[in-house]
C-alpha cells in the first residue's frame, strides 16, 4: 500500500519502526521499504526507503549500502537520527538506528545556522550496540570519525565567523575507540576471536583523531592564535567487573525495596563509582537525608566495611583486586581530600574495573567494555597529554611534569586575564612567552 513505488526485481519486503525520542519529542512511526534495485535475477536488496507515510516523496530518506542517512526527527526541537544497514543477505535484511540526538546549539538563530552549513550532529559511537553485536568494531569507529568530522568543520567555522577568545572543543574518539576496542590482553573476552580486528580499528580511531588535530593546526593562524591539546587521562585495559553493591547486598549493608531501588531507611552504605575509582558512602544521621548510622557507629562501620573491601581477592592469583582503600581521613594521600568525597575510597589494581550496579548477579564478572581510567598516575599509559602551539608559547619546550590542574591557570595568563585563586596548580611559566 506504498504510494509512487520504485521499481524492484525482487519482492518488495517492507519493515516497521517505532521511535520514541524522549522528552516532549513526539513518537515516530517509521516505515522501511526494501528495494532490489539490479536486474541480476537475484534477491539483492540494495536500497531502502525510509517513510513516515509510506509515501515516495520529500519527505522520505533513501539508505544504500555503506553510507549512513540521517532523519530529522522534529526540526522545532532539533532532534535527528541516523540509520545504516549492517548486513543485506539474500531474503533478509537489518538496519541499524543511531541513538536519538537532540541538538544543545543556542541561541536558535546560531542552531539553525549550523544545523543549515553542517546538517545535524551525528551521535558518538555506541558502547550497547557493540556489545550487542548489533554493529561491528568499524561502524563503532565510523560513528565516531563522522562526529569528530562535524564537530572540526563547525569548530573551525566558529573560529573564523566570530573569532571567539576562546574555544574548547571536545574529541572522544580516542576515550571511545579504547573502551570499546582495547582489547589486549588474553584475560578479556574474546580476545582470541576479536584482537587482531579491535586492534586494526583502534590504530584507525588514532589516525582519526591525530587528522582531526593536523586539521585543526592548519587552518588556523598561530601567529594570532593558540592550538591547546589536553587528555587529563588514558586508559587501562580491563577484564573484569567488580560489583561493589552487590557486596553490600550480601553483607546487609545495602537493602533494596522490592522495585529495586534503594531502601534508605535500612540502608547503612551505598557505592558510586567511576572506571577504577569508588566511593563508598555511609549513610549517617545528620548527614544525610534519610540517614540510618549513627554516628558512634561510623568508625567500627567504616573498619568493617574497608576490612570486606580488602578480602575481595582475584580467583585467578589470589591477589587482592584493589590497589587502595582509604578512609576519609587519609585521602589528602592522593589528592582526593573533600567533603565530597566518600567514607571509603577505594582504587581498583589494573584489569579490573569497578561498577556501581545492585543487578548483578556476582561481585565479580566478565568485563563487556575493554578500557577505563580512574587508576593511578604512575603507568606511562595512564598519563594525559598536553601539546600547545602558536601564539604565546615558546618553540620547542618540552615539559615532564604537567597536571591537570594547571591547565586553568595557564589559559588564564595566556588570556591575560586576572586569574582566579588557584590552591592547586600553576601557570606554566616556562612554556610561555
Amino acid at each position: 500500500d506504498w504510494k509512487n513505488p520504485a521499481s524492484s526485481f525482487s519482492a518488495m519486503k517492507e519493515a516497521h519502526k517505532t521511535i520514541v525520542p524522549g522528552g516532549t519529542a513526539s513518537v515516530v512511526d517509521l516505515w522501511v521499504l526494501a528495494l532490489d534495485t539490479t536486474d541480476d535475477h537475484q534477491e539483492n536488496y540494495d536500497s531502502w526507503v525510509l517513510s513516515r507515510t509510506k509515501k515516495l516523496d520529500d519527505s522520505a530518506v533513501q539508505l544504500h549500502l555503506n553510507e549512513w542517512v540521517v532523519l530529522t526527527i522534529d526540526p522545532l526541537l532539533q532532534t535527528s537520527t541516523a540509520f545504516r544497514v549492517t548486513d543485506a543477505a539474500p531474503g533478509h535484511f537489518a538496519v541499524y538506528q543511531a541513538p536519538v540526538m537532540v541538538s544543545q546549539l543556542a541561541p536558535l538563530d546560531f542552531a539553525r545556522e549550523i544545523t543549515r552549513q553542517y546538517g545535524a550532529p551525528p551521535a558518538p559511537a555506541d558502547l550497547e550496540a557493540l556489545q550487542r553485536n548489533w554493529i561491528d568494531e568499524s561502524i563503532y569507529v565510523q560513528m565516531d570519525e563522522r562526529q569528530m568530522r562535524w564537530l572540526t568543520d563547525v569548530a573551525l567555522y566558529v573560529y573564523r565567523r566570530y573569532q571567539p577568545d576562546l574555544l574548547l572543543l571536545r574529541l572522544t574518539i580516542v576515550e571511545d575507540a579504547q573502551r570499546g576496542l582495547l582489547l589486549t590482553l588474553p584475560r578479556q573476552a574474546a580476545y582470541a576471536e576479536r584482537n587482531a580486528a579491535y586492534a586494526s580499528n583502534l590504530r584507525r580511531a588514532y589516525a582519526v583523531g591525530d587528522g582531526a588535530l593536523a586539521t585543526l593546526q592548519a587552518q588556523m593562524d598561530l601567529t594570532s592564535s593558540a592550538l591547546v591539546v589536553v587528555s587529563p587521562n588514558g586508559q587501562a585495559p580491563v577484564h573484569t567487573v567488580v560489583n561493589l553493591n552487590k557486596l553490600l547486598l550480601d553483607r546487609k549493608w545495602l537493602v533494596l525495596q522490592r522495585n529495586g531501588s534503594i531502601d534508605a531507611a535500612k540502608t547503612k552504605a551505598y557505592v558510586e563509582s567511576a572506571g577504577g575509582l569508588a566511593h563508598i558512602y555511609i549513610n549517617l544521621k545528620g548527614r544525610e537525608a534519610a540517614g540510618s548510622v549513627e554516628p558512634a557507629e561510623l568508625d567500627k562501620l567504616q573498619g568493617d566495611i574497608a576490612g570486606a573491601l580488602k578480602e575481595l581477592a582475584d580467583p585467578v592469583d589470589s591477589q587482592p583486586v584493589l590497589a587502595r582503600v582509604l578512609r576519609r581521613a587519609d585521602l589528602n594521600l592522593i589528592g582526593l581530600q573533600s567533603d565530597n568525597s566518600g567514607d571509603i575510597v577505594v582504587q581498583a589494581r589494573p584489569g579490573f574495573v569497578l561498577a556501581d550496579g545492585h543487578e548483578r548477579g556476582a561481585v565479580l564478572e566478565g568485563a563487556n567494555a575493554y578500557g577505563a581510567d580512574g587508576y593511578g598516575a604512575a603507568p606511562a599509559d595512564m598519563r594525559g597529554i598536553f601539546f600547545a602551539a602558536g601564539a604565546g608559547f615558546r618553540s620547542g619546550a618540552l615539559m615532564t611534569n604537567v597536571r591537570a590542574l594547571d591547565v586553568a591557570p595557564t589559559l588564564a595568563a595566556l588570556l591575560h586575564i586576572t586569574q582566579p585563586v588557584f590552591p592547586e596548580g600553576r601557570a606554566l611559566e616556562e612554556a610561555l612567552r
